[in-house]
């Protein structure tokens, strides 16, 4: 196993990096897509009586739980490859900038 020291921290390679950020990208939707979820049915809705606390009411009382993750499928199916391929793109375009392991990159 690495040990990284706060001075000289070691680059992920670009492996570590794709799997970092699909993971993150996992966990971030499954936390964030009720929210879209409920967002998206206040959107569509035709009468906002009562907001987010109504929709989501009527949300587990017609559907359960399972009504707060409809779609995450293809949400996930998308938004994981999208997020390995931006943060791998970020990380090699960064240290091919001149930029090293954990260096800021910086415009101008």
């Amino acid at each position: 196993a690495r040990q990284l020291t706060p001075e000289e921290p070691s680059p992920l390679t670009p492996v570590e990096t794709v799997c970092a950020a699909s993971g993150g990208s996992l966990v971030a939707r499954c936390v964030c897509h009720p929210v879209d979820t409920l967002k998206s049915k206040i959107q569509a809705s035709t009468h906002h009586k009562g907001g987010l606390r109504h929709v989501l009411a009527r949300t587990m009382h017609t559907e359960g739980v399972r009504g707060l993750y409809r779609g995450i499928g293809a949400a996930t199916v998308v938004g994981t490859p999208a997020a390995a391929i931006y943060f791998s793109s970020y990380e090699h375009f960064k240290r091919a900038a001149g930029g090293g392991a954990g260096a800021p990159l910086r415009a101008g």
